[in-house]
């Protein structure tokens, strides 16, 4: 490249979810006409991915509320399988929904180390709005987590020469 020429322009494919509300499965919808459709689903969601993911050139990322909304929600704590699924799929960047609270401070706090202690490669995990409570009643052991996890403010991305940066709020 010379003085004055623009550099070559690279393509960049952003993938992005948001609102999975631990819909493993498909669901079914009323159609306009005829009967009911299935949507949805994580089986479906993974093809769709790997459909357009466009190797290096992709970035994956979900802005939240990814679980709460089946049955499968209630082995959040326990076995955080919204947050392993979306490891396995590959998600590079996530960040919290207000349902991903419904489950209170410990709630939440469980489920980030169930992820961390079972999963060699989590997404990293962005939240730029989290106030803990100044004296640290019921908020402790979340900021713990959150420092274990971890989850932090924003980070940059590269991908093929172009630094992203995501923030969560």
């Amino acid at each position: 490249v010379t003085a004055g020429e623009p550099a070559a322009r690279e393509r960049l494919v952003i993938l992005f979810t948001h609102d999975l509300h631990s819909y493993f499965l498909p669901r079914r919808v009323a159609a306009p006409e005829g009967p009911p459709i299935e949507r949805g689903g994580y089986a479906k969601l993974l093809s769709l991915i790997r459909e357009n993911r466009d190797g290096d050139r992709t970035l994956l990322v979900d802005a939240g509320d990814f679980s709460m909304g089946t049955l499968f929600h209630t082995t959040f704590m326990t076995e955080a399988a919204e947050l392993r699924l979306m490891a396995a799929m590959g998600y590079d960047v996530m960040t919290f929904g207000n349902h991903d609270f419904d489950f209170h401070p410990d709630g939440l706090a469980k489920a980030l180390r169930k992820a961390r202690t079972t999963e060699k490669q989590l997404p990293v995990m962005v939240a730029s709005n989290v106030v803990f409570s100044p004296d640290g009643k019921g908020d402790s052991n979340l900021k713990e987590a959150f420092r274990e996890y971890p989850v932090v403010p924003y980070t940059v991305i590269e991908r093929r020469g172009i630094r992203i940066g995501l923030f969560g709020i």
